[in-house]
């Protein structure tokens, strides 16, 4: 058993199965995520990736290539009607995400992460799960040195928006017969430091089968992020879990320029990188590269199977941002 290893999920929707070229971009984003937190953070372990049956020896041989561990995932437990309906009243708020007659929840694959929290799989006392969306920019070694599990990213007040309609679900977010802010309740999960615990794991896999947790925000489908608010809100007792600061989960929302002020090449780790459109998380954290620059060099290295350099004095130069 490891004390500490990184680890992300890179799992194909089955409505892709037949789709070589967009499976073989979200493979693409996986394995320069894993390349990126390869070179710059140097962890004493390879980071784990979980993927499912429908990446192929090709697929995993870039993931590997990046430096990842890469296990295929056990499947998820059957969604069952319980769950169905959960999905079905968040796509009632969210019709453009899913759709009126889900069959089951959108984005499914996202689930697959609930597997990290079983000591057997994660393989580690310690696990700081980053979404493969996100992007290291800078040594994210504090991830696993410097915080207590659990610990993700609080939004708050500072991040809330200013319609209430959106704010918070009709009535409000209830959990076992308590109404809750979502202030209090609300944070994200892209970003997690977790400690796996076949408990805790079975816990998961049960609310999972049952749907038994509120969706917490009415502009979307209810998702992972809302059965983990769930479940530490439980485990914590009406407390989230420990702060990271936003320079190891940049969104790029007004919140994360306000909480990061002028220090923004502290930044480490870009989250939701790959659209700038909604918001720019890339304004400002990487003064030396574009988005796009910074993108292409990591395909570089992907290219010349060159992203393992791990160890205390491993430096990758050109991907510098600073």
């Amino acid at each position: 058993m490891l004390d500490g290893r990184f680890a992300s999920i890179c799992i194909i929707d089955d409505t892709l199965e037949q789709n070589g070229g967009a499976i073989w971009r979200v493979v693409e984003m996986c394995a320069m995520h894993v390349c990126a937190l390869s070179l710059l953070t140097s962890p004493l372990h390879p980071p784990l990736v979980l993927v499912n049956h429908i990446i192929n020896s090709s697929h995993r041989a870039l993931l590997e290539h990046a430096g990842a561990e890469v296990i295929e995932s056990p499947p998820l437990p059957q969604w069952n009607s319980s769950g169905v309906l959960w999905a079905r009243r968040s796509c009632r708020s969210a019709p453009l995400v899913c759709g009126a007659n889900v069959t089951k929840p959108p984005r499914l694959g996202n689930f697959y992460r609930l597997h990290l929290w079983d000591p057997s799989i994660a393989g580690a006392r310690k696990v700081a799960y980053l979404d493969p969306d996100t992007l290291p920019i800078r040594n994210a070694s504090a991830l696993l040195s410097d915080f207590e599990p659990p610990a993700a990213l609080r939004l708050g007040d500072k991040c809330r928006t200013s319609s209430r309609k959106w704010y918070e679900p009709p009535g409000g977010i209830f959990l076992d017969g308590e109404r809750i802010r979502k202030n209090d309740y609300y944070w994200n999960a892209g970003v997690v430091v977790l400690s796996p615990s076949t408990e805790a794991y079975n816990t998961l896999m049960a609310m999972f089968r049952s749907g038994s947790y509120p969706n917490a925000d009415p502009g979307n489908y209810a998702s992972d992020q809302d059965l983990l608010q769930a479940f530490y809100w439980r485990a914590l007792h009406g407390h989230p879990p420990n702060a990271l600061p936003h320079t190891l989960n940049f969104r790029g929302y007004p919140c994360s320029y306000y909480a990061v002020a002028d220090n923004l090449t502290t930044v480490k780790i870009v989250h939701q990188a790959k659209s700038l459109r909604q918001h720019n998380p890339w304004r400002g954290v990487c003064p030396r590269l574009t988005y796009a620059q910074y993108r292409a060099i990591l395909k570089s290295f992907l290219a010349n199977r060159s992203c393992m350099k791990r160890g205390p004095t491993a430096v990758a130069d050109p991907l510098s941002c600073d």
